[in-house]
């Protein structure tokens, strides 16, 4: 059972009313994020090009923090949210992934999990559909990884107890690719992205294309009589026809949904995960995306700057990784 913070009821509260929904809060929220992830396994390696472009190195950088710490020995980890594989195969290509042996792949979609096992096929693997509470006999882990996946989540607290149950003591949680919450409101970041968003004005076509993708996209099939449905209007057929909604969902409410941490707060507090932990310590917090994208969607001259302030160590991006510690011995 999911526990729903203040927060998340205040934007699942009002989609019930104005989708006519039926059945409980909890249904509704874990439905729609399976059918969404369902739907969006089919793009979400060509959607997210940039992930695959720019997070190798903040992978690299993390895992780099990690490894002094790390037994030299064979590794059990812990994919959670695996999606189509991106995460678990950047951690293998670290020299912490190195010494992973075994890996344990779990996401709530199975057509995501699917696409993730096909790409691990190499290696010895298991795979879960479902929640962590679906692996209780699945013993403990050295390296859990989550990437892009906590501000989907409702329960945070209740999901960190979880990861003190699957880890090894002695073992590491990292977690990559969370909307940074400790750094929403500065004055610097919202400087950078005023200065990304001037340049993409001065660029017209690009600024048209940024601001009218998806208008025009639907002015064009109307007008074209083209109706090659997106995974969008996939997600909304497939809600209807399991009569989990009545009438198809606006785009940002199903956004609000599957991204619950955006569309209630700012995203992910390191500093408040850290209430969540405990017996854990912080190793290492890690940000990016100081211009409000990743640096492979950044033209030259901000890619440089970029890349020098994730050289410094600067802490206000858009983006927050982090890894920790939990208290213990990990020999072999």
């Amino acid at each position: 059972m999911q526990t729903y913070g203040q927060t998340s009821l205040a934007v699942l509260t009002p989609l019930l009313k104005r989708y006519d929904v039926a059945c409980s809060l909890e249904e509704f929220h874990q439905t729609i994020n399976v059918v969404f992830h369902d739907m969006e396994a089919e793009v979400y390696d060509e959607n997210h090009q940039d992930m695959w472009l720019s997070l190798p190195r903040q992978f690299e950088l993390l895992t780099s923090d990690v490894l002094p710490l790390a037994p030299d020995r064979e590794l059990r980890a812990l994919d959670i949210g695996c999606g189509t594989g991106l995460s678990s195969e950047l951690l293998l290509r670290t020299g912490l992934g190195a010494r992973v042996r075994y890996l344990h792949l779990l996401d709530t979609s199975p057509r995501m999990l699917e696409r993730s096992a096909r790409r691990h096929a190499g290696i010895e693997m298991q795979t879960t559909e479902g929640l962590t509470s679906d692996i209780a006999q699945a013993g403990t882990f050295d390296l859990i990884l989550t990437c892009s996946v906590l501000h989907h989540i409702p329960d945070l607290e209740g999901f960190a107890a979880e990861i003190r149950r699957l880890q090894r003591p002695g073992g590491f949680f990292l977690h990559l690719q969370d909307p940074n919450a400790d750094s929403a409101g500065r004055s610097e970041r919202q400087r950078r992205w005023e200065i990304y968003q001037r340049y993409c004005q001065s660029r017209i076509p690009n600024g048209l294309t940024r601001s009218l993708t998806r208008p025009a996209s639907a002015l064009w099939r109307r007008l074209t009589g083209r109706q090659e449905k997106t995974y969008l209007d996939r997600v909304n057929d497939e809600l209807i026809r399991r009569g989990i909604v009545r009438r198809a969902m606006d785009p940002p409410d199903i956004w609000a949904v599957t991204d619950i941490h955006v569309g209630s707060g700012d995203g992910i507090s390191v500093t408040n995960l850290a209430g969540y932990l405990p017996g854990y310590r912080l190793i290492s917090k890690r940000s990016y995306g100081f211009f409000s994208e990743l640096a492979s969607s950044l033209p030259e001259d901000l890619r440089g700057q970029e890349n020098a302030l994730i050289d410094a160590g600067s802490q206000d991006g858009c983006y927050v990784a982090a890894a920790w510690q939990l208290n213990g011995y990990a020999g072999a």
